[in-house]
This record gives C-alpha cells, sequence and structure tokens, in this order.
C-alpha cells in the first residue's frame, strides 16, 4: 500500500502527507486493490487510472474556489469515492477531512489540506506514469 517512512512515504505530524518521487506505486495507490476488480485486465487498468486521475484533477483543482456547502460536499465526496475505488487511500483520506469540514478554501487550514490533495494526487499520476511503461516491456 502506501508503504512507511522508510520507503517514502510517511505522515509527519500535522496530518500532512508526503510522497517522494522515490515512492513505488503500490506506496500511492494499492495496485493489488485495483486488480481485483479489473482481474489484471491492463487496458482496463490503464483506462480506470485515467478516468481516475481526470476527475480527480478536475474537483481538486476547483476546491479553493467553492463556497457553497452542497458543491463542495459534491466535490469531496467524489473526490474520496474515486479515490476509494482504485485504492487511493490516502487520497480518499485527505478527501474525507475535508468533505467533513465544509467549504474551507479560504482558510489556512483548508487551503493547507487542500495543497496535501493535490500533492497526493501529483505523487499519484507520477506512479500511473511510471506504471504506464512497465506495462509495454
Amino acid at each position: 500500500m502506501f508503504g512507511s517512512a522508510s520507503h517514502g512515504c510517511g505522515e509527519p505530524a500535522g496530518n500532512h502527507s508526503e510522497c517522494d518521487q522515490d515512492a513505488t506505486q503500490e506506496e500511492i495507490f494499492d495496485l493489488a486493490h485495483l486488480r481485483r476488480y479489473t482481474d489484471n485486465d491492463l487496458e482496463l487498468e490503464c483506462e480506470l487510472l485515467t478516468l481516475f486521475r481526470l476527475q480527480i484533477r478536475q474537483y481538486a483543482e476547483r476546491l479553493a474556489l467553492i463556497a457553497d456547502p452542497e458543491e463542495w460536499r459534491i466535490a469531496t465526496h467524489s473526490i474520496k469515492g474515486a479515490a476509494r475505488s482504485m485504492g487511493a487511500h490516502r487520497i480518499s483520506g485527505v478527501a474525507e477531512m475535508l468533505e467533513v469540514s465544509g467549504p474551507c478554501g479560504d482558510t489556512a487550514e483548508g487551503r493547507a489540506m487542500i495543497a496535501d490533495l493535490i500533492r497526493d494526487l501529483e505523487a499519484c499520476e507520477a506512479a500511473i506514469a511510471r506504471l504506464a511503461p512497465a506495462r509495454r516491456g
């Protein structure tokens, strides 16, 4: 899954997650979780991961601008659900915290949580990109 600090991912104080460039795909998202649902169909995995990445990116980039509680709930709940379905538990956890806190993109804490979400999404995107060449080989 996400691994420990010795493998590139850790949970520093203050609920700020960090993943470095050396983290593996399994540390960013649970590939075994995804493969249970795709029955190891690599083409389906690639399609799902691409859709996942695009959907989450679209919602995540809008969060800081959302003030309406219902729009916030839909965006954060969508991120949480998509992340859980792909096995991206770190992203799902941050989205859940954001969902519970309500519109908070205009607060320092909210901006920090959104930054965590974006950082984790970028790490996930990098892991997906590293995974694609391995499938061609």
